[in-house]
Order: structure tokens, then C-alpha cells, then sequence
């Protein structure tokens, strides 16, 4: 059976994944590689999360974590998209305080497919953006100098991220993540952007690009202000699989 687990051990708050009928195997035979593929539903609370894999009589943990996010991840535009030589939106750095940005301290990275893993990460926060509906306001927010490149979750190209918008943001996304800096879509709108890529020389760094505006809110007819706001994973290692 497979768990995800916020310990390292099994305990009683588990969540079941998967289930696999896996044979005895004599003790002098190699270790064998079991597949199984799981739904997690959104019932599930947002967090860093083990797997463990187990017998009736014990449990192998997974090396590393992997993060249940509760935002929804952009659907991947395969379009060939556009190029510019200027920013096609407003820029921010960790560095420059007038930015309003913030950087945490450094956490091991989680699991990743796209090659990030086994790294350091931090947290980056945005700053606050005013929008009035019905505008909409975009923003590339650039990783920190020591760990420059947005950490990118394993079922998408999206850099990882939370929207803590207020009221919540209907128009709250992020855009695929590309090697290719100053991309836009067939909709104008950026892309976010690796750092790092065939034709580029360390060490450049990446963005994560975030549009805000609208709200959910049934009982207010958002005539009144949205304030976007978004934190972002950044690593110190390039990812492999962002989109051209």
C-alpha cells in the first residue's frame, strides 16, 4: 500500500494513494521497481508530504517530499508564441526594497521531475498589487541571485506558487515557463521565464509571471479593489523541462 505521509513513519492521519499486489521474492533476489499511478483528491490538505510504500510488516519512505499545492496549475500552451526585447510587463527583484518583495529562508527543494531535485529552495512573495475591477495587472517577479531559477511542480510546466490574493482572485494564474526570456503567448500574454536555457550563459535568472484581477466573491459585485498577491518557489538548480 501506498500512503502520503507528513512523517517519515506511518501513523494514523495517512492518506491511502494506491494499493499494488506485489509477490513474495526470495531474500538473494534484487529489489524490484513497483508502478502505481494515484488521484489526489482536493479533500486533501496543501502541504509537504512523504510516500511511503508498505508491507503488512513495514514501510520504505520516499527520499524526499512532495507538495500538494491547493492552487490549480495553467494549462500548458504548446503554441510557438511570440518574442520581445523589452519586458512585456512591470518588473520586480527581491533586491530592490522598493519592489516590496521577500525572500524565506532556504528549504530543501521537493521531489521533481524536471530535475530541481535534490536542491535548495526558498519562498519568494510578491508585493501587493492594487487592480480595480475590471482591469487586470501583470507582474515578472525574479527569483533572488543565489537561487535563480523558479522550481517548476512535476505535472506541469507552471512555476510551483500560491495565490494569496485578497478577496480571492478570480483572474489569479500563471503562465507555462519557458527558456526563452520576454516570451509571450498567442494571447500576449508572458510566459515565465527558466534563467537558464541552450542559448543562455549562467547566471541569468528567472521570473515567475503572475496576472491578477476580479474576485469571487458571490456577495460583492467587485466593484471595489483586488490586491494580487503571489509566493513563488525559486531553486538554485535550472530546471530541464521548461517550454521553448
Amino acid at each position: 500500500m501506498f500512503y502520503l505521509a507528513q512523517d517519515e513513519v506511518p501513523g494514523p492521519h495517512d492518506i491511502l494513494l494506491a494499493t499494488a499486489r506485489v509477490r513474495p521474492a526470495p531474500q538473494l533476489m534484487a529489489p524490484r521497481t513497483v508502478g502505481v499511478a494515484a488521484h489526489i483528491g482536493s479533500q486533501v490538505p496543501p502541504g509537504f508530504y512523504f510516500v511511503l510504500a508498505c508491507t503488512y510488516s513495514e514501510c520504505a519512505v520516499s527520499p524526499g517530499t512532495i507538495q500538494i499545492m491547493s492552487e490549480g496549475v495553467s494549462a500548458i500552451d504548446q503554441s510557438s508564441g511570440t518574442t520581445s526585447e523589452t519586458a512585456p510587463a512591470p518588473e520586480y527583484f527581491p533586491e530592490n526594497p522598493g519592489d516590496g518583495m521577500t525572500v524565506d529562508s532556504p528549504i530543501a527543494c521537493p521531489l521533481s521531475t524536471h530535475g530541481q531535485w535534490p536542491g535548495s529552495c526558498v519562498w519568494v512573495t510578491t508585493k501587493v498589487i492594487s487592480v480595480k475591477f475590471p482591469s487586470t495587472a501583470d507582474g515578472l517577479f525574479y527569483c533572488p541571485k543565489d537561487r535563480p531559477y523558479p522550481f517548476q511542480v512535476a505535472l506541469s510546466d507552471d512555476p510551483l506558487w500560491e495565490d494569496l490574493s485578497t478577496p480571492v482572485s478570480a483572474y489569479g494564474r500563471t503562465n507555462s515557463v519557458s527558456f526563452t526570456k520576454y516570451k509571450t503567448n498567442i494571447f500576449k500574454l508572458p510566459y515565465s521565464y527558466a534563467g537558464f536555457g541552450p542559448n543562455t550563459t549562467p547566471p541569468n535568472r528567472g521570473y515567475a509571471e503572475f496576472r491578477f484581477g476580479y474576485c469571487l466573491d458571490v456577495r460583492d459585485p467587485c466593484n471595489d479593489e483586488i490586491f494580487g498577491k503571489a509566493r513563488f518557489l525559486c531553486s538554485d538548480k535550472p530546471t530541464k523541462g521548461a517550454q521553448p
